[in-house]
């Protein structure tokens, strides 16, 4: 089972110097917006109708660079090895992962081998003031994600384009999720394709699921049952197990998708240990 492999196309850059250029749009508008500010404070000085203009002026202002929007686009390419041959199984199960993922409501659909899922990115920032804490919802506008799936000589290249239109006054907001929103489609890739290159294992029974994993230096005994918690024997024969608590009945392959997500998890948080 390959694990999945970013390259990088030719028009590619890093995905950290893209994020940054919407941190850097909202520092120059920030600034524009102050130099603005001082360059019709002179007409406060004629008298009350100067400082009524004033005010207007920087309510224009203020309304103009709020509904400034900055088109933002990145891509890139990812390979993972030996599931090519899937690729259309995978390109049905990004979606749902992806949703899993993000808790974002979406809309997708599969033409052909292209995949585009398009939702409105909301977050929530929590802001401080002398008065206390309090949240502020933040609308960042559309995001879509393209990718075209294809099978090269048995490996599968997923090309990606990433693209929304973030307030340019929350470019830091929108740069952190952003990268939130790139890295769980790419976990969502990885995990499809290792949902699929499992099952094409074929896995047969309990014997040579205990055979693979003792390959690895895996014994496993028991695992949870993913309808409710309880804990499930593993047998040492046949192909399916019953919950003992819910009455749940497993294949072999469930318990090998299971114990997929287990082992990614406890990888995930051991890479976060690192960090």
């Amino acid at each position: 089972m390959g694990g999945a492999q970013k390259e990088k196309a030719p028009q590619e850059d890093n995905l950290e110097s893209y994020l940054e250029r919407l941190r850097k749009a909202e520092n120059e508008t920030g600034l524009l917006f102050i130099l603005l500010v001082f360059l019709v404070l002179p007409v406060v000085f004629l008298g009350f109708i100067g400082a009524l203009l004033y005010v207007l002026i920087i309510i224009g202002l203020l309304i103009l660079i709020g509904k400034e929007r900055s088109p933002w686009i990145y891509q890139e390419t990812i390979t993972v090895k030996n599931a090519g041959r899937e690729w259309s199984k995978i390109a049905e199960d990004v979606p749902r992962l992806f949703q899993r993922y993000t808790l974002q409501n979406i809309v997708w659909n599969i033409s052909g081998n292209k995949l585009t899922i398009n939702l409105n990115l909301e977050t929530s920032v929590i802001e401080h003031s002398q008065y206390g804490s309090y949240a502020r919802s933040v609308n960042l506008g559309p995001f879509t994600v393209e990718a075209f799936f294809e099978d090269k000589n048995g490996d599968l290249v997923v090309q990606i384009r990433y693209h929304g239109e973030p307030p340019v006054m929350s470019g830091s907001i929108a740069a952190e999720q952003y990268e939130k929103i790139i890295m769980a489609f790419r976990l969502a890739v990885e995990d499809a394709c290792a949902q699929q290159t499992s099952q094409s294992k074929n896995i047969s029974d309990f014997a040579q699921l205990a055979e693979i994993l003792a390959s690895k230096g895996i014994v496993v005994a028991e695992v949870r049952c993913p309808y409710c918690g309880a804990s499930i024997e593993l047998p040492k024969e046949g192909d399916t197990v019953k919950c003992p608590y819910c009455g749940a009945t497993l294949k072999v392959i469930d318990v090998y998708k299971v114990l997929l997500e287990i082992f990614r998890e406890e990888a995930s948080q051991e890479s976060r240990k690192h960090k």
